[in-house]
């Protein structure tokens, strides 16, 4: 059984770092094999950090609150991702027709999911609703925090 109580950021990076071995092989800290990080609520090995792995499923809450909460977005922001895995990648068509689509990622992924960035008039000008940033998304969302007067 899990219990589903919260661990502070503060207690579970600390322990993460001692009890989880680092893939990467770039901490040579870091311990040989993983062991469980024990819920110190249920004492059962069960803690992890709130994302969900890949065939892992997602929350109920999410089926729950995505239609509600995407009834009234103006704009969605999209960052590095290649939209394959659903039903996360829903998102980008339960949105309303009029909210603006900006995908910030290394290449133009989506057109399956409708995501279309070549409809131009004759003077050039990007007459969809989506917009493609091409780069590494730490730099492009720091561009445009910067042209938004953000930073």
């Amino acid at each position: 059984a899990v219990c589903y109580t919260s661990m502070p950021l503060s207690e579970f990076v600390p322990k993460m770092k001692h009890q989880i071995k680092d893939w990467t092989g770039q901490d040579p800290e870091a311990p040989l094999q993983s062991t469980p990080i024990v819920c110190p609520a249920c004492l059962q090995p069960t803690v992890k950090p709130k994302i969900v792995l890949f065939r892992s499923s997602l929350p109920k809450e999410f089926f729950q609150k995505v239609p509600e909460d995407t009834q009234d977005v103006d704009l969605l922001l999209i960052l590095g991702t290649s939209l394959g895995v659903a039903p996360a990648n829903s998102i980008v068509w339960r949105v309303p027709q009029t909210c603006m689509r900006v995908l910030i990622n290394r290449e133009p992924v989506g057109r399956h999911l409708g995501l279309n960035f070549h409809r131009r008039d004759e003077q050039g000008q990007n007459l969809s609703r989506n917009y493609f940033a091409q780069g590494n998304c730490e730099n492009v969302a720091l561009e445009l925090m910067k042209c938004l007067g953000w930073l």
